[in-house]
């Protein structure tokens, strides 16, 4: 059934544009056998004619047979076996090593708690033709095994503007330190996901793409061309368009990479497609990738059904500030991402006494289902702000005290995120929108390289800013200006 979705998962996405660099395949491809495995294929240029092919693919550690060790863990062993055939011929490249995976209970990777763990192959210096490539797993403990034979065409190089392979990820950053990483690229740390399914626990979708053949103007005259995104349905309709941008052309090839919030969509299949515009030639070339939408049961602040909610028992007050301290722990007192100044002017003036009675009063308020005995808005505070402190920490501060970790708690995920790699002009930047903010936009630069960004410029009136800004980033791509 699942090979099934597949297929017409990659039937949508040539529904939705025309193929790119090379012809449209059933990817990404789930393994037949026991041990069940996603893998996909990235396919991006080299010099002399020659291309560089990733494949990336999961670990399936919820069908692997867990040993306890001495020290009262647990860990699974497998062997992966590869074989790489280009057809026509008889030759072959065959590698097969070992590996292990450790937990602390086996419970916590079984069923829909398992984790998305991946891991990657680069191929470098493949020359154009078509090749059968065959991933095999076997857990070494249960003898079970599991195996995907693909076709892979790599077409060859040329001058005219194309676009490599979508490349879809759970998360895109800069990287400081770009040594001994496989899933770094152009200087960025790019986290695949090669089951191509988001809005669970993935609610961004990110994405990666090189752009080849762009025409080079001169320093008086820049040539530049223009990025459109659609987001299209199994039927090949078109759910979501993001706004175009016109940037300037870096040279014969570009990096293109940015994010989408998906988890408004309905759960299903759909494909995202790029369209990009040299605008001196006036050449097109597109690109696409498919994905799914997983369907969200309890997510944040979403409104949950009204069939089953239960009445909430009636409380004093030291038992709901018991229930916040249990919730939130320690950060049902950190009300200044939500509270306005009035509301923490007065908090501080308060007595320790005073203070408990402000925190239960201030979280009741807030709690958008009054009628169920949990207050959501304080688990997604929670939530937010360790997730904050995983994605946005650095050597010099926690992610919730960071300006992205800031916004993120206060705003949540935001709808699109476009990235732009240092170069010679400008550091590294990142911005942020919000579509139902009216269009919010905020933009973080890393000054120093080491991964703290900090925020330059926002739309958001209450936000500050850096009065040099269009000194910092591109100017062209702030959609929204401040009044």
């Amino acid at each position: 059934m699942q090979r099934t979705v597949v297929v017409s998962m990659a039937l949508i996405a040539a529904l939705c544009t025309a193929p790119s660099l090379a012809s449209e395949q059933a990817l990404p491809a789930e393994s037949e056998g026991d041990l069940t495995f996603h893998i996909d294929v990235g396919r991006f240029r080299m010099g002399g004619g020659k291309s560089y092919v990733e494949l990336y693919y999961t670990l399936p550690v919820a069908d692997f047979s867990y040993v306890e060790e001495d020290d009262g863990g647990w860990t699974a062993r497998f062997r992966t076996s590869f074989v790489l055939q280009r057809k026509g011929s008889k030759a072959t490249v065959s590698d097969s090593w070992e590996g292990h995976f450790s937990v602390v209970d086996p419970d916590e990777v079984t069923g829909g708690q398992a984790p998305l763990m991946v891991d990657q192959m680069e191929l470098e210096n493949v020359s154009p033709g078509e090749y059968e490539i065959s991933l095999a797993m076997t857990d070494l403990t249960s003898e079970k095994a599991g195996e995907v034979v693909l076709t892979v065409p790599v077409a060859p190089s040329s001058e005219e503007l194309a676009v490599s392979d979508v490349e879809l990820a759970i998360k895109i950053e800069a990287e400081a330190d770009t040594s001994d990483s496989r899933f770094v690229k152009n200087g960025l740390y790019i986290s695949p996901n090669p089951e191509h399914r988001f809005g669970g626990k993935f609610p961004i979708l990110y994405w990666y793409s090189e752009i080849y053949g762009l025409t080079t103007g001169t320093e008086e005259i820049p040539d530049s061309f223009s990025i459109a995104y659609t987001i299209c349905d199994s039927k090949g309709k078109e759910v979501r368009t993001l706004p175009s941008k016109r940037k300037a052309t870096p040279g014969e090839s570009a990096v293109e990479m940015g994010g989408v919030n998906v988890v408004a969509l309905e759960a299903g299949e759909y494909a995202i497609s790029l369209v990009v515009k040299d605008l001196s030639s006036g050449t097109e070339a597109t690109a696409s990738a498919p994905f799914y939408v997983e369907a969200v049961s309890d997510v944040g602040l979403r409104a949950l059904s009204e069939e089953g909610e239960e009445e909430a028992p009636e409380r004093d007050a030291a038992a709901e500030l018991r229930g916040l301290q249990e919730v939130g722990g320690e950060w049902y007192e950190r009300i200044e991402y939500l509270a306005d100044r009035d509301e923490l002017s007065l908090y501080e003036s308060l007595s320790p006494e005073g203070k408990e009675r402000f925190l239960v009063k201030f979280w009741k308020d807030r709690d958008p289902l009054p009628g169920t005995p949990r207050n959501e808005l304080l688990e997604e505070f929670v939530r937010r702000i360790e997730y904050a402190d995983e994605h946005f920490s650095s050597g010099f501060e926690k992610g919730h005290r960071s300006d992205r970790g800031r916004i993120y708690i206060k705003n949540g995920e935001p709808d699109e995120i476009e990235r732009h790699p240092a170069d010679v002009r400008y550091a590294s930047y990142v911005s942020w929108l919000y579509y139902g903010r009216g269009g919010d936009q905020y933009i973080f630069i890393d000054r120093t390289g080491y991964g703290r960004y900090e925020l330059v410029y926002s739309s958001d009136e209450d936000e500050s800013f850096d009065p040099d800004w269009e000194d910092l980033i591109d100017p062209t791509v702030v959609r929204k200006r401040r009044r």
